[in-house]
């Protein structure tokens, strides 16, 4: 966790969506994709360091996700969050799109 905010640089791609962080659903979270780390806002930041991202993958949620993919999940080794880590998004194939861009281990569905 870092001390003090990271300042978005204007390359960075920022997302807005729910985060799904083991059972709690927070609304509102902006995910920063950099080169090296994931960073997480809602009051406080949060970083993964690429290296500790195992996999990402798009996530469908039951009946309506095989319509439309309903978020991003994050497989990671950052114990500042649960395992089960989802981040949802309407943009949820432009942020694959991007983390893969940009380096991050992407699985096919």
């Amino acid at each position: 966790m870092s001390s003090t905010p990271i300042q978005p640089s204007p390359e960075a791609p920022t997302f807005v969506g729910q985060l799904r962080n083991g059972g709690f659903n927070t609304p509102l979270y902006r995910l920063t994709i950099y080169p090296d780390r994931l960073v997480f806002r809602y009051r406080t930041e949060k970083v993964i360091p690429k290296h500790g991202v195992e996999s990402v993958c798009l996530h469908r949620a039951p009946v309506i996700g095989w319509v439309y993919p309903s978020g991003v999940r994050f497989w990671h080794q950052s114990p500042d969050f649960h395992p089960r880590l989802i981040f949802n998004t309407l943009r949820s194939r432009r942020l694959i799109r991007e983390l893969e861009r940009l380096g991050y281990p992407v699985s096919p569905e």
